[in-house]
């Protein structure tokens, strides 16, 4: 089997973003001098929102009286805390903390917690937390929304990006996407993910929860910032995996959320590749626990919990060691996860249940009965929508966590050449920094595109032809062989 470059391809992939700095949190305060940030009162046609006067810890708390999920539900504002204050000055000093070098970032920004109704992947009735960032004066006429799609930060409700801006430092990789947008003057929601900061285990790179989370927080946006400031154009944004979020909710957002606006999706080293190679793991019990290992564990919790059931999430891992991991999923963030996990379960039978082992196996080998893992496997890219807002993928040349060659050869040239509408951009630029460096063209490109014009121009010289004719003619041999990703472990 030519599944030798996954374990190159993945072998970072736990540290898809969010690790880095120890520099201090975001600190806000009392919103008393930017004004009040008005709810939507239901008139022309907005949905309803409740009073925001609920307290952080409510808007994380699944309230006992929530009608039966249905679609009508989708995107419906649950709870929302007091607005607080964001200054140009800290949004500058965490953006300088953070590799930021640009112009002087001038835009202070209002920020309001608050939680939202969406569903789990499987149909099921969820709750995601979200930051709405509304420029604070307002412009002076109606703006985009952009939604943010967050790297990885872990799985325990600890790790939710609304309560590590008060306190955690691991959010390098956010800050570098996120302050740039807040001090020049956008209007942002960012999601944490459903089930991460609140109730339930957040589907790990589940392409369809993923997905409606990102839209269905763009729909809350829309009904909790202020009337009048929004234009009704939406653009999505994500670096690592909220670059496969973003990438997810393009593939939907037509059928699931026509009444949105999409007008174009940048996705900064999505780990966007074919990782149907991870049921190798069941043919390796006696391989040591590194990122790889817990990177298919995070992943493989995060499926059982979004197809089963979350009682059911951890019951992937070894039942020996169970319980210990499960309580540093619950605590632990990204930063030192891996190493986390290898004490306590130092190879790969120590870490998956026999069950997991066995059904992997046979999803290597194509032996399944049924074949659950392998359809969940074959379901991390969701197939861009051809008529969908037009996506603009950012890949760095020395990123070994999102490899270029891989995303290149696995889906952005096979997407060129069927016509989709895929751009690339490329950079001789790392994994997180990756999440910094093309936001200046972000920048511009939200404000063209939000006028009508074209998007701004960028180098895609450094992207791989991956053997295929590149006036769009027919793959000579561009499979797993050819990636040039064969064999390793890579360090760390």
């Amino acid at each position: 089997m030519a599944h030798g470059r996954l374990w190159v391809v993945l072998g970072c992939a736990l540290a898809l973003a969010g690790c880095g700095d120890d520099d201090g949190p975001i600190e806000v305060d009392a919103g008393t001098d930017a004004g009040e940030l008005d709810a939507g009162e239901g008139d022309a046609g907005r949905p309803r929102v409740p009073a925001c006067d609920a307290t952080s810890a409510e808007v994380y708390e699944t309230p006992g009286d929530l009608p039966e999920y249905s679609e009508e539900e989708a995107g419906r504002v649950v709870r929302c805390a007091a607005p607080t204050s964001l200054s140009a000055a800290r949004i500058q000093e965490l953006a300088e903390l953070r590799d930021y070098d640009g112009e002087t970032l001038t835009s202070s920004s209002q920020v309001r917690l608050f939680s939202f109704r969406t569903p789990r992947a499987n149909g099921a009735g969820g709750l995601s937390s979200a930051l709405l960032f509304v420029p604070d004066p307002a412009p002076s006429g109606p703006i985009p929304l952009v939604v943010v799609g967050h790297p990885t930060t872990g799985l325990g409700d600890v790790c939710a990006p609304s309560r590590m801006m008060e306190e955690d430092s691991s959010l390098t990789d956010t800050h570098r996407m996120l302050m740039p947008l807040l001090g020049s003057g956008h209007a942002v929601v960012m999601p944490d993910y459903v089930g991460l900061g609140t109730d339930g285990t957040v589907g790990f790179l589940n392409a369809r929860e993923a997905g409606t989370t990102i839209l269905d927080a763009a729909r809350a946006a829309f009904a909790l910032a202020p009337e009048g400031l929004l234009d009704g154009q939406v653009f999505l944004v994500g670096h690592s995996q909220g670059g496969n979020a973003v990438l997810s909710a393009q593939a939907i957002a037509r059928t699931y959320a026509a009444e949105l606006d999409v007008k174009g999706v940048a996705t900064l080293a999505p780990p966007w590749f074919n990782v149907r190679p991870l049921s190798d793991l069941g043919l390796a019990s006696t391989r040591a626990t590194g990122a790889i290992e817990n990177f298919a564990a995070m992943w493989a919790i995060g499926q059982q919990a979004t197809t089963v059931s979350d009682a059911a999430a951890f019951d992937v891992l070894a039942a020996e060691q169970r319980e210990e991991l499960r309580a540093l999923y619950d605590t632990q963030c990204i930063d030192g996860l891996a190493e986390a996990v290898a004490a306590v379960a130092p190879t790969v039978g120590e870490l998956f249940s026999d069950t997991t082992l066995r059904s992997f196996r046979c999803t290597s080998f194509g032996t399944c009965p049924t074949d659950p893992w392998g359809a969940l496997l074959d379901a991390f890219r969701a197939e861009p929508d051809p008529d969908g807002a037009p996506i603009w993928f950012h890949l760095g040349s020395l990123d070994n966590r999102s490899p270029m060659e891989p995303i290149a050869c696995d889906s952005v040239r096979p997407y060129m050449a069927e016509g989709l509408p895929v751009e690339a951009c490329t950079y001789e630029q790392t994994h997180n920094l990756m999440a910094l460096e093309p936001m200046a063209w972000v920048r511009e490109w939200i404000a063209a595109l939000a006028d009508g014009g074209d998007a701004p121009s960028c180098d895609a010289s450094l992207l791989p032809s991956c053997g295929m004719d590149m006036d769009g003619g027919v793959t000579t041999d561009a499979g797993m062989d050819d990636a040039g990703m064969d064999g390793g472990v890579p360090a760390g």
